[in-house]
């Protein structure tokens, strides 16, 4: 058992004895009360979104460190087409130019065999949709839906404010 001298009671405090065991395990309590969150505040500010132009940095940021990475490793070993197709899709979403399913192949740097494959699967969990070429019938347009966008905003915002 653990002592403190009379000297450090003072009137109105009571002396508690505690094991060495109940000392570890009021210690563990502790560290538990002050890691984890505070109680909501409802006067507490919740704190934005990161802005779009962010978002838009940060994809461009990882898109461009998985193409850098291709500069030393065989890009086999990766095979993330749809990741790469959304990367892209998100970042020319309203600033760059409408993507063709050959353009948006070309830059993501994805070979045409998966490409309509990738597409294909990307369209079935209505993350893309395609849109006829107003002059060329044999072309599409390839765009994010409202879905795929949000999806991306969110993994975005939550991937910038994890640090």
């Amino acid at each position: 058992m653990y002592h403190l001298p009379d000297e450090h009671l003072r009137p109105g405090f009571r002396f508690i004895e505690m094991s060495r065991r109940d000392i570890q395990e009021a210690s563990r309590l502790l560290r538990l009360l002050l890691e984890s969150d505070p109680p909501a505040d409802k006067t507490r500010k919740i704190p934005d979104r990161p802005n779009k132009d962010d978002l838009i940095q940060l994809a461009s940021r990882i898109f461009y460190a998985r193409r850098r990475r291709d500069k030393f490793f065989n890009p086999d070993m990766f095979g993330e087409t749809g990741w790469n197709f959304l990367l892209v899709l998100y970042m020319m979403d309203e600033r760059g130019p409408r993507l063709t399913i050959s353009r948006l192949r070309e830059f993501a740097g994805v070979p045409s065999a998966s490409a309509v494959r990738w597409l294909g699967s990307l369209e079935s969990q209505q993350l893309v949709t395609r849109e006829s070429h107003h002059t060329d019938a044999r072309s599409f347009f390839v765009h994010l839906t409202d879905k795929g966008r949000e999806l991306m905003e969110v993994y975005l915002s939550e991937t910038l404010t994890a640090g």
